[in-house]
Parts: structure tokens; sequence; C-alpha cells
């Protein structure tokens, strides 16, 4: 895959290609278990979710296909000032070319900054 890939924000039309891409990986990895995202009915609906106010979420293309994405999101049961990074899925062509890294570095600092204070990047190289 060597076609230019463009990094956006979410839209409404990206709703079920994201779907599809998070249900095929967590099956691909032994992983659609109920209690799982592959059973939440809002991974179907991506964008409405990714409205709050403190997430954002940025999808991957390539010449008009959705290979994947990445966001934060303020989870529930987390302290009032903490978002988590979610919903990072690729498509199996799509991985291993930065791309995941690039979805969720353009997510990371688009909420108001309260979303993302005391926030840290801990990325340990193997």
């Amino acid at each position: 895959m060597d076609a230019t890939i463009t990094i956006r924000p979410i839209a409404p039309g990206d709703d079920a290609a994201l779907a599809r891409i998070i249900r095929d990986t967590l099956t691909e990895f032994g992983a659609a278990k109920p209690g799982s995202v592959f059973y939440d009915p809002s991974t179907d609906h991506l964008h409405a979710l990714f409205q709050h106010a403190q997430s954002a979420y940025f999808v991957a293309e390539a010449d008009g296909v959705v290979l994947g994405g990445a966001g934060i999101y303020p989870t529930d049961n987390l302290p009032a000032d903490t978002t988590e990074l979610v919903k990072l899925y690729l498509l199996p062509q799509a991985r291993g070319r930065g791309w995941a890294g690039s979805c969720w570095k353009n997510a990371w600092p688009k909420p108001a900054p309260a979303a993302t204070a005391g926030c840290t990047w801990n990325r340990s190289r193997r």
C-alpha cells in the first residue's frame, strides 16, 4: 500500500467502515467477546460518540478508503481531568506504518486544555 494517507477528523459517513474495522480486528485477535466494544452499540455510532467536548477521533484513509482510526475520550469512572486513548484500530494492510500514531497524535491536542491537563505520553522503545 503506497497510497497517500490522509489523517482527518471523523465524519458521519465513517461510522459503518470503522465499526467493521473494529469488529474485524477484534475477531482477528480472538477478542470478540461479550463486554467488549464488539457488542457495544456505540461502535456503530462513533461520530456521535466523539462529539463530546473532551474527545476527538481521527481517521486514516487512502484513496477514499477508511483504513482505521484512533481517538481520546473522557471515559466514565476516570478523574474529570483525564482522557483515555480509545478505539485505535487499523486494517491489517495499514499496520506497521505509523498511521495509528498519526491518528492519535492528531486527536491528542484537539480538546480544550482542561481535557489534556496532567496527561503524559509514555512511549517505551523495544
